[in-house]
């Protein structure tokens, strides 16, 4: 999958999983370099769907989130998780 970002030109999306089996996502740049991880591993009570994250929205991230967002890839639930003082909304991938 690819998506058009603001700042960094085209972003290739791949995924993984972390070692608590969450989904991770990753973009790189159309080298193959990393650009961010759009998500982050929260051990906590909430069991995610297959294609489901929490997503890191702030920080650096902000704007990289809002072109994810934008792209039509993904999709923002309703459900929400606080850590700590930090709010990780949880997103889903759209599959095509």
């Amino acid at each position: 999958m690819k998506m058009q970002t603001t700042s960094y030109g085209v972003a290739h999306v791949e995924t993984t999983r972390y070692s608590n089996g969450n989904l991770a996502v990753l973009l790189k740049d159309e080298y193959g370099y990393p650009l961010t991880k759009l998500s982050t591993s929260l051990d906590c009570d909430i069991e995610l769907a297959e294609n489901q994250f929490f997503a890191k929205t702030y920080s650096e991230n902000a704007e990289i989130a809002e072109d994810a967002l934008a792209s039509g890839l993904f999709k923002q639930t309703t459900i929400s998780v606080k850590n700590g003082w930090m709010t990780f909304p949880i997103w889903e991938i759209i599959t095509p």
